[in-house]
């Protein structure tokens, strides 16, 4: 059986419909959508959020099991929490969608084989189907997934059970964690610039879910199973886009389709060098990249 879809959806109808068609071709075994209320100070908000609600019943009428649409506007921490709260108070485990993700075919099929096979080994915390390491950066291709400490949204699965151990607050994150722990989770580079990061997050109150998810994680000791393979292609880098609206360089491109072939993870370890590479290319924590950064600072300050 085809795992239970949680759909977040906001105010993009246009890619809400090209991603809901995917999903429902994959015959999810129960779709649930979650949407945040607009913005009472953007002024389109409110006939975009409609405008997606309106394509989400002529596209998946009578194919929804349960909609929940908020009051008001939670944004991209309350907003997105509540709505995967929401999700786990009705399923034991399943599988998290964002609205501008087109999955490749048959994708939805592997994340439930990977549920149901990972479900009892609690040194796995959440799956993830986005991949964006080269082939050729990655131990052992041609498995499956990999074991990461690197986690990222879009396409994603886990349990209620781990879901309920989410860390909400940020305030003791310091009890969590010291330098040494941090350090065995990346470089030393990555250390200092996680413990930079979270001591601002945890000063502003700004830290997303996602960040929080993450430090679930190392805080329960648990490592993300990654697929070697994209199968999340994002529609998302558009001006309405909430974070980015460039495509990064290092982004990988269109979703690829699984062809249901299944190979277990054989080295059942962390593939550092994968992490190593997803450092340096979401954060650019290399001497490499921070001798371009320098550099392009003294081209633009001479122009």
């Amino acid at each position: 059986m085809v795992i239970p879809v949680l759909l977040i959806v906001h105010r993009r109808p246009e890619v809400t419909a090209v991603t809901l068609q995917r999903i429902l071709e994959e015959e999810p075994s129960r779709l649930y959508i979650a949407g945040d209320a607009p913005r009472q100070e953007v002024k389109r908000d409110a006939e975009r959020v409609k405008q997606t609600w309106n394509v989400i019943e002529k596209v998946a009428a009578g194919r929804i099991y349960a909609q929940n649409l908020r009051e008001d506007h939670g944004g991209k921490y309350t907003g997105i929490k509540g709505a995967i709260d929401w999700f786990f108070e009705q399923e034991r485990q399943g599988v998290i969608i964002d609205e501008d993700i087109l999955i490749g075919r048959g994708s939805l099929k592997l994340s439930s084989i990977m549920l149901e096979n990972l479900k009892h080994d609690k040194s796995v915390g959440s799956i993830c189907l986005y991949n964006e390491v080269p082939q050729s950066q990655i131990a052992a291709p041609a498995d499956t997934y990999r074991l990461s400490q690197s986690f990222a949204s879009g396409f994603w699965g886990t349990w209620a059970s781990r879901w309920a151990k989410y860390i909400d607050s940020m305030d003791t994150w310091r009890e969590n964690f010291d330098f040494g722990d941090l350090r065995g989770i990346g470089s030393r580079r990555y250390s200092k610039f996680y413990e930079r990061r979270l001591d601002t997050l945890a000063k502003n109150g700004q830290a997303s879910w996602e960040v929080r998810w993450l430090m679930t994680h190392w805080a329960n000791n648990w490592l993300v199973a990654r697929t070697n393979s994209h199968f999340a292609g994002d529609l998302g880098y558009t001006p309405e886009a909430t974070n980015n609206t460039v495509k990064p360089r290092w982004e990988p491109g269109m979703a690829v389709d699984w062809d249901g072939r299944w190979c277990e993870a054989s080295k059942y370890q962390i593939d550092e060098g994968a992490d190593r590479w997803t450092e340096n290319a979401r954060y650019g924590l290399s001497f490499d990249k921070k001798m371009k950064r320098q550099v392009r600072k003294l081209l633009q300050r001479k122009v």
